[in-house]
């Protein structure tokens, strides 16, 4: 190997001392700009220490949750190597599909035992909101026996500022990192040369300190008049004294690997043509050669010494560079990591390997991993690649369909009809694939299609159907579609028509999710009796080889509706079998909803300890684009925003939820936000209280024709008062709109009914009792009934102005202003 092997260390006992003292703090953040020794000074500060210790080294390839949650569980692993619960979690083949929750699944397994540090080098590079905000959250789980140092050139970002305003978090700046004096005469001492005291402080003036600058002083020997001739001095030192000393066979090897991030003996072999590697990697790991082992396997190079290697490896050539990606393409698709072959073939300009991966079925391709799948169509299909492979137009379309571009996903969609004779022919197979867009294209109704399937000359396959057919939401009706033209006319021979029709696509959960969606109708409509028998036969028809994403739907739905029957204890049983099912199952790609559901029903009681916790953990925040795949969540952050009063941010979220489920075709959603939005105009009160009847009004307008009541009834104690007031304008005389009275007497009255068992997502806001004499009570009840002011005159036998009065108090009371 290395006939000259090098070792390497810089006297460090200032910083070293300093670190020693923040000991006991459990995040230390060290930033400094680039070269100030920050990865070799806590690199020598553990080794002193002798602990256990993971380094993860990021760059800009780092900055995608899926991989960066990877590397935080590598770490782990390292730090606790014989724990085998954390590794199950860690390695788990669905973790891609849930990253951050399957980390969070990890930190549970840990050992309370020894000490061990894990460091974040280069944490400048994450720039991706959901990871920063993700973090904090992975550094409060860590149990105190493990202590995180992270990296960066810049200062902390603002999702660390609860750690820095409680005080957990220490901070060492590049004024801890620079070498002092007699640091740098110690140091130039290890490498034979003697400097007086002037000549420290020469060198120390010309560097200000700067690690990177004193050892390249100390290899040019001489004073270097610019950064980028001490960096060039620094590839220098390793091209001299580590590259040179390499046999050819060894700098081959780095050279094949080098575009890798990740490397693994199998892999290696693939990108050296079949050389034997396994004794090259032995023995770079026993002379410490910037090679990093991973657990599981798995090799990774010192970014520093990797970029070296790109340097070198970006001198022999395009060709060079596009033949390696081909070998590690044709690699990763061999090992069925279909989602990286892609990226590999798009990197070597290989359209025909990305269109082979992205026909292999389901059952043959690797981890979903949404961010990953999602970024890497946006940035590959379009252009001529499509155009050349036209059934990659359903993917894009369905990536554009969760982005929230309606427009681009029925262009998408639109092209892939048009070219589906051409595209079976191509490429065989894509029935289902046509079936599945079609039933997510929500602009042919649900009935039309089932109509149209019936004349289809091919008979849709068997199921279960690939992919997520409800993209995980809790409930189905309201999941992939709104199923809410089948709540018009006769419900059950539509539905039958529509599982005639498509059904063979979900084989043997269909007759589950026939029940889950008319139990979810029915439940909107107020059946609430009729929707819990289904929702339980629902539940009865899980069986061992049921996908947990359909497990997910039926027990959720029955969760919800025995919370509008106010059996609360049912649904913290439902709560927990669910909870069960996701850990023996590991789908932990369904927390996401589950959490936004179960902090939905904390939030009807406006517990603001809820909507706090909420809010501080959540990946979505107002400004962020609304897109569908996380529309549960953007609610559920709504109604944490109105639980905490801040009205405008709620606003904020809502008016977004409201433009892209209109552009959808969603009407329980678009309901749904209205009512929000009407309780966040309301409580802003002076000069808005119009608008919020403007909301009320639209929504009970568009959920008068299906029927549906329980979405008002639910936020019952937050619409009685909106609801009264609607109720006496629609029973005047001069009333001309739409909205009948016995409908919105009905909304009202099942208002009002809600509001005795939860006090509302406004409930805590004001908690001074109303108080009513025994006469205004009844007055308020035949005012309920749709009694005018006159006749609760000749009905009480008090005089009219009497109940003028009265009334008028009663609205002060409520704080609703009288028409």
């Amino acid at each position: 190997m290395s006939k000259q092997p090098f070792t390497f260390f810089a006297p460090r006992g200032n910083t070293l001392q300093y670190l020693d003292s923040l000991d006991q703090k459990h995040y230390i953040y060290i930033f400094a700009p680039s070269g100030y020794g920050k990865t070799i000074t806590t690199h020598m500060w553990l080794e002193r220490k002798g602990v256990r210790h993971a380094f993860v080294s990021l760059d800009e390839g780092s900055d995608k949750p899926g991989l960066f949650c990877t590397m935080l569980c590598r770490a782990m692993m390292q730090c606790q190597p014989d724990n085998r619960q954390l590794a199950e979690y860690a390695t788990h083949r669905e973790f891609g599909s849930a990253p951050m929750e399957y980390t969070l699944q990890a930190i549970n397994t840990l050992r309370e035992d020894s000490r061990a540090y894990i460091v974040i080098d280069d944490l400048h590079f994450i720039g991706n909101a959901e990871i920063l905000r993700f973090l904090p959250v992975f550094l409060r789980r860590l149990p105190a026996n493990i202590t995180v140092v992270l990296l960066s050139r810049r200062e902390p970002p603002e999702t660390f500022s609860e750690l820095i305003v409680k005080n957990q978090m220490a901070f060492v700046t590049k004024e801890v990192l620079c070498f002092t004096r007699d640091e740098i005469i110690a140091f130039f001492a290890q490498a034979g040369f003697t400097l007086s005291e002037q000549q420290a402080a020469s060198i120390y003036q010309a560097t200000e300190g700067w690690a990177i600058g004193v050892n390249a002083m100390l290899l040019s020997g001489r004073e270097p008049s610019t950064r980028r001739l001490m960096e060039r001095h620094l590839e220098s030192f390793i091209r001299t004294r580590i590259w040179e000393n390499w046999e050819p066979a060894v700098q081959n090897f780095l050279l094949q690997t080098a575009f890798e991030e990740d490397l693994t003996t199998s892999l290696c072999e693939a990108l050296t043509d079949g050389a034997d590697c396994a004794p090259i990697l032995e023995g770079l790991q026993r002379e410490n050669a910037f090679l990093l082992a991973e657990p599981n396997g798995y090799f990774r190079f010192h970014s520093l010494f990797r970029t070296f290697l790109l340097h070198q490896a970006a001198e022999l050539g395009e060709d060079f560079r596009n033949r390696q990606m081909l070998r590690s393409a044709r690699w990763y698709e061999s090992e069925k990591m279909f989602y990286k072959a892609v990226d590999r073939y798009a990197q070597c300009g290989d359209n025909a390997g990305i269109a082979r991966c992205y026909t292999k079925p389901a059952t043959e391709r690797d981890v979903f991993i949404i961010d990953e799948a999602t970024t890497m169509a946006r940035k590959l299909l379009k252009g001529p690649l499509l155009e050349e492979y036209p059934f990659l137009y359903s993917t894009r379309g369905w990536v554009a369909y969760l982005d929230g571009e309606a427009e681009e996903m029925a262009n998408s969609f639109d092209r892939y009809y048009a070219l589906f004779p051409q595209i079976a022919q191509q490429t065989p197979g894509q029935e289902s694939t046509l079936m599945l867009v079609r039933c997510l294209d929500y602009r042919t109704p649900m009935h039309e299609l089932a109509a149209q399937v019936v004349q289809m000359p091919f008979k849709p396959p068997m199921g279960p159907a690939s992919g997520t057919i409800s993209q995980n939401m809790p409930l189905f009706h309201r999941s992939s579609r709104d199923f809410s033209e089948y709540a018009v006319n006769d419900m059950n021979a539509e539905v039958s028509q529509l599982k005639a029709a498509i059904g063979d696509l979900f084989g043997a959960e269909q007759d589950m999710l026939e029940e889950c969606l008319k139990a979810g109708l029915l439940y909107e409509q107020g059946d609430l009796n009729e929707a819990h028998r289904l929702a339980i036969s629902a539940n009865s028809r899980i069986q061992d080889g049921t996908a947990a994403e359909s497990r997910f739907c039926a027990m959720i739905l029955l969760a919800h509706v025995c919370g509008a029957l106010w059996q609360f204890d049912q649904v913290e049983l439902m709560f927990q079998q669910i909870q069960d099912m996701i850990e023996q199952e590991k789908a932990y790609y369904l927390s996401n909803n589950f959490d936004a559901y179960r902090f939905r029903c904390r939030l009807m009681d406006g517990d603001e300890a809820a909507a706090k916790e909420w809010l501080a953990e959540c990946s979505y925040k107002p400004g962020d684009s609304i897109t569908f795949f996380p529309l549960y969540s953007f609610f559920t952050t709504a109604r944490a925003y109105i639980v905490l009063g801040r009205y405008d941010m709620a606003i904020l979220i809502l008016d977004g939820i409201l433009d892209m489920c209109s552009n959808y075709q969603r009407p329980l959603d678009v309901i749904e936000a209205r009512i929000l939005l009407a309780i966040c105009y309301w409580k802003k009160k002076r000069g808005h209280q119009q608008t919020a009847m403007q909301h009320l009004e639209q929504g009970i307008l568009l959920a008068k024709p299906y029927g549906y009541t329980q979405v008002f009834a639910n936020e019952g104690a937050d619409l009685t008062n909106m609801l009264h007031r609607l109720q006496n304008r629609v029973v005047r005389q001069d009333y001309h709109g739409d909205i009948p009275g016995s409908f919105s007497k009905m909304l009202h009255l099942q208002a009002l009914s809600q509001s005795h068992h939860t006090k509302g997502l406004t409930g805590r806001q004001d908690t001074r009792p109303v108080k009513f004499t025994e006469k205004q009570l009844a007055v308020m009840k035949l005012m309920c009934e749709g009694y005018s002011y006159r006749q609760i005159a000749e009905l009480t036998g008090v005089k009219f102005s009497t109940i003028r009065s009265h009334i008028e108090l009663i609205y002060k009371k409520l704080d609703v202003p009288n028409e």
